[in-house]
């Protein structure tokens, strides 16, 4: 007992032995140590045989005894974090209830004096105020408790939730990750925590309010002695720029009038879907367009309405494209599609005679109409070209053959000795 007793009185927390009454509405501090003496500016002598209401404001005595009670309900330790004044000046506590199963009626309480954190909390809240984003601290221990300990005030801005109530409860936060990232960045995140990398992430978020965001998050993970992992880093809201890199890509890849991809895009799609249908051994149809008549109706009435005559043009094919279709503008009144289904010659041919049908009805240009048509040379993978040169080459040749012979149809390739060497070879 002297050992325990040592013990008790040089710990470095506040430790306070308290007993509830029998009808469990009264609760009286019995003991302190000398660090409770230390910490408080209280003597022992002050606290034994007093309620919370003997001590502190009612406010305070109001949250201890609600946590008190939380305690001898559950018969749990209880934690909680709670700024209390005394003779030493007010204090921000973290404070545990356990209740003495070897003594019915009593229990321990530990106290740290964890001011020194608020007051770097607000360092860093005046800090973070200056940033564009927020700062954070984010713990974890297995297997899935998470939480914050320090989250910066412009959480509030970016997404509708305060601070205070994110480091209670981490998954008000956690919970706003978009449903479809939500897996995978938490599981980079722990990833990272086992490898102790930096760890670096784009993601989208959801405001409270419904609004998506796009947010970039940098952070440093260290594992601490007792297994946690801490992350310390930045949340930035990077919407507007996601938006502007998206609008660059799209841009980069697609005809700024009509929306198709542009001859690079396509092209380069072509090829990749070329090599895809050689590994799985698939076929593969290339539409060559090029539309009869364009030139007088752009000569006639100007390059605006040459322009809004190419733009529905381009809707008028995209009307026919499936999910692995792909059309592209590939210069001028030239457009090219491929499809990766349906490529049996009857289907194709069924496919563009429709197309040249569509392409044949009146355009409504303003106050003006135009009368076009197409032709529409088609080539086979692997029967007319084994790659992108071959097959385009094929192609165009096939839409001069029909342009030749009337215009306004489709012709499918026909297939050379050089093919039939390509397809050999192949």
């Amino acid at each position: 007992m002297d050992l325990l007793h040592a013990a008790f009185q040089h710990s470095p927390d506040i430790l306070v032995i308290m007993q509830v009454d029998d009808e469990g509405t009264t609760f009286r501090y019995t003991e302190a140590n000398v660090q409770f003496e230390i910490a408080t500016g209280l003597q022992r002598f002050q606290l034994i045989g007093k309620t919370p209401h003997d001590l502190f404001t009612p406010d305070e005595a109001k949250r201890l005894l609600n946590e008190y009670q939380r305690c001898l309900q559950t018969q749990n330790t209880v934690e909680f974090d709670q700024v209390i004044s005394v003779p030493a000046g007010e204090r921000d506590w973290n404070i545990r209830v356990a209740p003495l199963s070897s003594h019915p009626g009593y229990f321990l309480i530990s106290a740290r004096d964890i001011t020194w954190s608020r007051d770097l909390v607000q360092q860093l809240d005046a800090i973070s105020d200056y940033l564009p984003g927020f700062v954070y601290q984010l713990c974890y221990q297995p297997p899935d408790h998470w939480q914050f300990t320090f989250v910066g005030r412009a959480v509030t801005q970016m997404f509708g939730i305060s601070a205070e109530d994110v480091r209670n409860d981490a998954s008000l936060l956690l919970d706003r990750i978009h449903p479809d990232d939500h897996d995978w960045v938490l599981s980079s995140s722990i990833e990272a925590g086992d490898t102790l990398l930096p760890w670096h992430a784009q993601f989208r978020m959801q405001h409270t309010n419904g609004t998506t965001l796009w947010v970039e998050a940098r952070d440093l993970p260290q594992r601490l002695a007792d297994g946690t992992i801490t992350w310390t880093g930045y949340v930035n809201d990077i919407t507007d720029r996601h938006k502007l890199e998206e609008e660059v890509k799209h841009l980069a890849l697609h005809d700024p009038l009509t929306g198709l991809a542009n001859r690079w895009c396509f092209l380069d799609r072509l090829d990749t879907a070329l090599s895809q249908a050689r590994l799985r051994g698939r076929s593969l149809a290339l539409f060559y367009i090029d539309l009869d008549h364009f030139k007088p109706v752009n000569d006639q009435y100007g390059h605006a309405v040459g322009d809004e005559l190419l733009k529905q043009v381009s809707r008028r094919i995209s009307h026919f494209l499936r999910a692995t279709d792909l059309a592209g503008r590939i210069g001028g009144d030239e457009f090219m599609v491929y499809l990766l289904e349906d490529t049996q010659p009857e289907k194709c041919m069924d496919i563009a005679t429709r197309l040249c049908e569509a392409l044949q009805n009146p355009f409504r240009l303003g106050p003006y109409q135009a009368n076009i048509s197409a032709s529409i040379g088609i080539a086979l993978y692997p029967e007319h070209g084994v790659d992108v040169h071959s097959l385009s080459h094929a192609a165009d040749k096939a839409m001069y053959q029909a342009k030749n012979g009337g215009r306004s149809k489709a012709v499918i390739a026909q297939s050379t000795h050089f093919n039939q060497e390509n397809q050999s070879a192949a």
